[in-house]
């Protein structure tokens, strides 16, 4: 017993010595530091209205950035935990009706760290996507009886700001489990964020994702928007036009989804 206690209070030392040392402190359910940037933007509320393939499309898009646990180094600046949710929905509006072509969710945890002013990195050691056909899909998945397809992945994002007004962040993905895809094996990205404040709360910015997948072959991608952020504390609004031309996010196409239109994004 005596033994039992020497040991725990040895290890109980070594750790009051080491925390004293490194002075680190941990926060409950951290607050995000920025209302909209290259590691939160995948998240944030989103309606899209344009044309593709000469048919008009709704997209939205409903997420949340949610982080559990940060903890402060002296050395490196912060380590948070977290999770992040999203729901994608793609709407044919025709005669009143708004028939969903497909929708997916996508669902991760992360470990993330803002290691210097600049640097910062986000691992996914779980990203996984659920993606399912709807009442208004009019063909061209991979195999006619299939009407849902999920994958889950672990994905790495870097990101690098340059000056106040750029960021770029490469990111690469490995898929280790692929339902109906099996041709599903890793994915590449290459994302940059361009804004700057012109006046209090206005704010021009330019979002621009290439990316690679590895779906049998590689293909490329690309989707880019332009336009204006208004902000106002911890709410903002973006105005933005949008092209993209790349392999369908949800993975359902072997073809490409292509479009233009508007997006309304809503920050909070």
């Amino acid at each position: 017993m005596n033994r039992q206690v020497s040991i725990k209070s040895f290890f109980a030392v070594i750790l009051v010595c080491y925390g004293t040392a490194l002075s680190f402190d941990l926060t409950l359910f951290p607050q995000q530091e920025e209302l909209l940037s290259l590691r939160n933007i995948k998240y944030t509320n989103m309606l899209h209205t344009g044309a593709e393939n000469d048919t008009f499309y709704m997209r939205g898009r409903f997420g949340v950035d949610f982080p559990l646990l940060g903890m402060n180094l002296d050395h490196i600046k912060s380590w948070d935990i977290g999770v992040t949710a999203s729901a994608h929905i793609n709407m044919i509006p025709e005669n009143m009706k708004f028939a969903v072509d497909n929708f997916y969710a996508i669902l991760t945890v992360y470990l993330t760290s803002q290691i210097s002013e600049q640097f910062s990195f986000k691992l996914y050691p779980v990203y996984h996507l659920s993606a399912h056909l709807a009442d208004g899909h009019k063909g061209g998945i991979d195999e006619e009886d299939v009407r849902a397809v999920s994958s889950e992945m672990v994905r790495a994002e870097l990101y690098y700001r340059f000056w106040d007004f750029f960021e770029i962040s490469p990111a690469y993905g490995w898929y280790y489990n692929v339902g109906t895809q099996k041709e599903l094996k890793q994915r590449l990205d290459l994302s940059l964020l361009v804004k700057s404040e012109i006046t209090a709360g206005i704010e021009p910015l330019v979002y621009l994702k290439g990316e690679l997948v590895h779906l049998g072959y590689w293909r490329g991608g690309f989707d880019g928007s332009a336009g204006i952020l208004f902000s106002r504390g911890t709410r903002g609004f973006g105005l933005l036009f949008r092209y993209f031309n790349r392999p369908h996010t949800s993975y359902y196409y072997q073809e490409y989804e292509r479009g233009w239109g508007v997006e309304y994004w809503i920050l909070n």
